[in-house]
Parts: C-alpha cells; sequence; structure tokens
C-alpha cells in the first residue's frame, strides 16, 4: 500500500501549514484507509481512529489516496473539515476543527443582547430546549457568536442529542482555540457518541495537568 501523510498536528491559530493529523493509504479496494492519527491532533481530538475506511470528504465522495488527497488540500484551513467513515460496519460523521482560527466576532447587537439575555434565563430554568432555540436565533444573526455556538451546544448535550451538539462545539474550537469548558464539554459530547478517542484528546487539552485515560 502506497501511504501518504496528510498531516501531524493540530498547529495553533497562527499556525500556516495544512495539518489534520491523519496518515492515509490505497485499500485493496479502490478506496482509502486511514493507517495513522497523530496523538493530540485535529483527527483525534475528532475521534478518527486508524483503521477506519474515508468515505466522503467536505461531502463529497472519494474513492482511492488520489482523490482523498485532492480532496483535503481544497479544504480551506479556518473552516472544519468533516469527514465520513466506515468502522467496522458503522458509518458516521466526523467534524475535525479547523487549523487556523478566524478570530472572535463584533461586540452583540441590541437584538443578539436581547436574545442572548433570554437563553440565558431559559438556561438556568433549565428550559434546554427553548434556551437552544434563543441561541440559534442569535447565530442566524451573526453565525460564528461565541456564546451563542457555546450555549447550543451545552444546551443541546443536556438533551442528551450529542450529534447536534459537536457541531457548534467545533466549530467555536475552530474559531476561538481550545478552553478547558470548552474541551470539557466537548469531550463529554463525544463520549457519548462513542468516540473515545476524541473524548480523551479533548480533556487532556482541558486538564493538561491530569492523566486522563480512555473510558
Amino acid at each position: 500500500m502506497r501511504a501518504l501523510l496528510l498531516s501531524l498536528l493540530l498547529l495553533p491559530a497562527w499556525a500556516q501549514a495544512a495539518d489534520w493529523g491523519i496518515a492515509i493509504a490505497d485499500d485493496d479496494h479502490g478506496g482509502t484507509v486511514v493507517t495513522a492519527v497523530k496523538t493530540g491532533s485535529a483527527a483525534a481530538l475528532a475521534g478518527v481512529e486508524a483503521g477506519d475506511k474515508l468515505l466522503e470528504v467536505a461531502g463529497k465522495a472519494v474513492g482511492d489516496v488520489q482523490q482523498s488527497v485532492a480532496a483535503v488540500k481544497a479544504q480551506p484551513h479556518d473552516e472544519p473539515l468533516t469527514l465520513r467513515l466506515e468502522r467496522r460496519g458503522w458509518q458516521g460523521r466526523f467534524l475535525l476543527p479547523a487549523l487556523k482560527s478566524k478570530g472572535r466576532l463584533a461586540p452583540n447587537n441590541e437584538e443578539q443582547e436581547r436574545l442572548l439575555q433570554q437563553a440565558f434565563a431559559q438556561e438556568r430554568d433549565e428550559q434546554y430546549e427553548e434556551a437552544a432555540e434563543a441561541y440559534r436565533a442569535v447565530l442566524r444573526a451573526g453565525p460564528l457568536h461565541p456564546s451563542a455556538l457555546y450555549g447550543l451546544g451545552w444546551n443541546l448535550a443536556r438533551l442528551e442529542r450529542y450529534g447536534e451538539a459537536e457541531e457548534p462545539l467545533v466549530l467555536l474550537l475552530s474559531r476561538i482555540g481550545p478552553n478547558p469548558d470548552l474541551m470539557m464539554t466537548l469531550g463529554l459530547v463525544l463520549a457519548n457518541q462513542g468516540k473515545r478517542g476524541g473524548a480523551v484528546t479533548a480533556w487532556r487539552r482541558a486538564l493538561p495537568g491530569y492523566q486522563v485515560t480512555a473510558v
């Protein structure tokens, strides 16, 4: 098999290298298989594992390794990378954080501030469905709003809708980089989807002084 290293490390927001953290190779059936995942990388955080078969990159079906490499190279470095993988007969969607941050948004406008206060109040009252909808309304006014992205992910997690919760949290990570609250919540969301490797990577980033083992 002809292995091609796509990436090695999830780089900080200022880095310029496109480095997603997976090595891939042709399989015996004209497809692409993941042969290695770099510890601490974007792929590790997303829960990608060696042995996963690559089916789609950014929504486009891929076949051999050349197609897969071309699809990955076409992905903007300031956007999360979506992979569809097959693992032991199961198929799933994996979100890899962007390699470069777009930074924070401008201050809230009056409507966003009103909606945020509404969402905070509903969250305190454990009205998680209503709070999630209020955060969605904030994001319709400003799609990259950090507080709304985190709030939406957190409330969806409280509703045990972990697949939905992952996307806003990964998008936030791609915009502002890791912080302990974000990484703890993302780890919980990943663990509840069976993405144990990603969960451990997230928790290690949240608690760098602690030894985190597989869940």
